[in-house]
């Protein structure tokens, strides 16, 4: 599968799962958000990651004469919408792969209705311009800040282990992604 294919197949299925799952009836409370103009009386509750789906289906087109209303909400990274299904807060939402593994793990009551097959194209572990670090295995001893259980906490978990490294051999900072790239941008954490 192609980069370009990866990237428009949730594009395409979005659409689809977002009618099927605006035509099961009502849907739960949530505050704040951005509407959607449609027609009908349902109201979708969506949550989506800054610069996600949202974004995506209105540039391609897809969100014009819906025959329902979609409500957003926009959180920082998987895990907090995830909190916020099983809170009831949205009906709906798109993460990565590692979310809703630890979701199922805190027993949350959540279900994934779908799935598709991407690949770690575009994904990178940063560092500031001009600094030493230029592999994964310089990493070590370092500070490295990360959301918790999120999809980018795996790609971490997974590139530290092919460079034969673990969680332990650097310093990991939990922070979501607007508080890690303060630090980061601060000086308080190396990637």
């Amino acid at each position: 599968m192609s980069v370009r294919t990866a990237i428009a197949l949730p594009a395409l299925l979005l659409p689809l799962v977002l009618l099927i799952t605006g035509c099961s009836g009502s849907s739960s409370a949530n505050s704040g958000g951005g509407t959607t103009d449609g027609k009908g009386s349902v109201t979708l509750n969506v949550g989506d990651q800054k610069g996600g789906s949202e974004a995506v289906l209105r540039a391609a087109g897809e969100l014009d004469d819906l025959p329902y209303k979609i409500r957003w909400s926009t959180f920082t990274s998987g895990p907090p919408l995830l909190e916020a299904v099983n809170a009831k807060a949205v009906d709906i939402g798109a993460v990565g792969n590692t979310p809703p593994v630890f979701a199922a793990a805190a027993k949350s009551r959540i279900k994934v209705i779908a799935a598709t097959h991407g690949t770690s194209y575009g994904e990178a572990i940063v560092v500031k311009k001009g600094s030493e670090l230029r592999t994964v295995t310089d990493l070590k001893g370092k500070s490295v800040a990360v959301a918790q259980g999120s999809s980018a906490h795996y790609q971490l978990t997974a590139s530290l282990a092919k460079a034969g490294l673990s969680i332990d051999d650097v310093k990991m900072s939990l922070l979501q992604p607007a508080d890690a790239l303060a630090a980061f941008t601060r000086g308080k954490v190396d990637a």
